[in-house]
């Protein structure tokens, strides 16, 4: 789910994304509906917003664009359809890094985004579970580890640095300058990232 303004865009078991107008936090009321005319149900693993457009990580499908100038009635404006499962999304400028599971991390042009292209990437050797990017650098999730890519050539990102962990990472999140993730051994662990390359942890939880 993400809120911009008095909108909330969330998937749905029954579509792909619903728009609900949430200006009365008491009373938020369903605005908008997208499901595929196809009947087979689109899954949303991420979302992100900019401009008139939506961008779905799809799984399987790929990357779903949305075009929501009428939220009332979102249509489909474009489906990329990728090698492998697409789970995470990031937005940097007009370049979308979608993670794509065991094909990496891959680069899409959006500039169009009724005709989005997927230009380039980091496939060799890299598992791509979710993904942040800060500036020039990307942070990926691996099987058992955290990847720092240089990104600064949005069409062939470089890997720089590898950090390696004792589980597999399930979930992440990338806040000033720290990184929080809960790892397949029901740990939270805070690392801190010095010059966007190195990782010092900072505390280990368990839950």
């Amino acid at each position: 789910i993400i809120v911009d303004g008095d909108r909330a865009y969330t998937g749905s078991t029954a579509g792909s994304l619903v728009i609900i107008d949430i200006g009365d936090k008491e009373n938020p009321v369903k605005e908008g509906f997208y499901a595929s005319t196809s009947g087979v149900v689109v899954r949303a693993y991420k979302i992100l917003l900019s401009a008139d457009y939506v961008y779905l990580a799809a799984g399987a499908d790929g990357l779903l664009v949305i075009d929501i100038y009428d939220h009332a009635k979102p249509e489909k404006a474009a489906l990329l359809e990728t090698s492998n499962p697409i789970r995470d999304l990031a937005l940097v400028d007009s370049t979308l890094f979608a993670a794509a599971r065991d094909k990496g991390l891959l680069s899409i042009d959006i500039r169009d985004p009724r005709s989005p292209d997927e230009n380039g990437g980091l496939t060799e050797g890299l598992f791509a579970g979710q993904v942040f990017v800060d500036g020039d650098y990307a942070y990926v999730a691996g099987e058992n580890e955290i990847s720092v890519l240089d990104v600064s050539d949005r069409d062939s990102p470089e890997e720089v640095a590898t950090y390696k962990l004792d589980s597999a990472p399930l979930a992440m999140l990338l806040h000033e300058g720290k990184i929080y993730l809960v790892d397949a051994a029901r740990n939270l662990i805070t690392l801190e990232i010095r010059d966007h390359k190195k990782f010092d942890e900072l505390s280990k939880y368990e839950l």
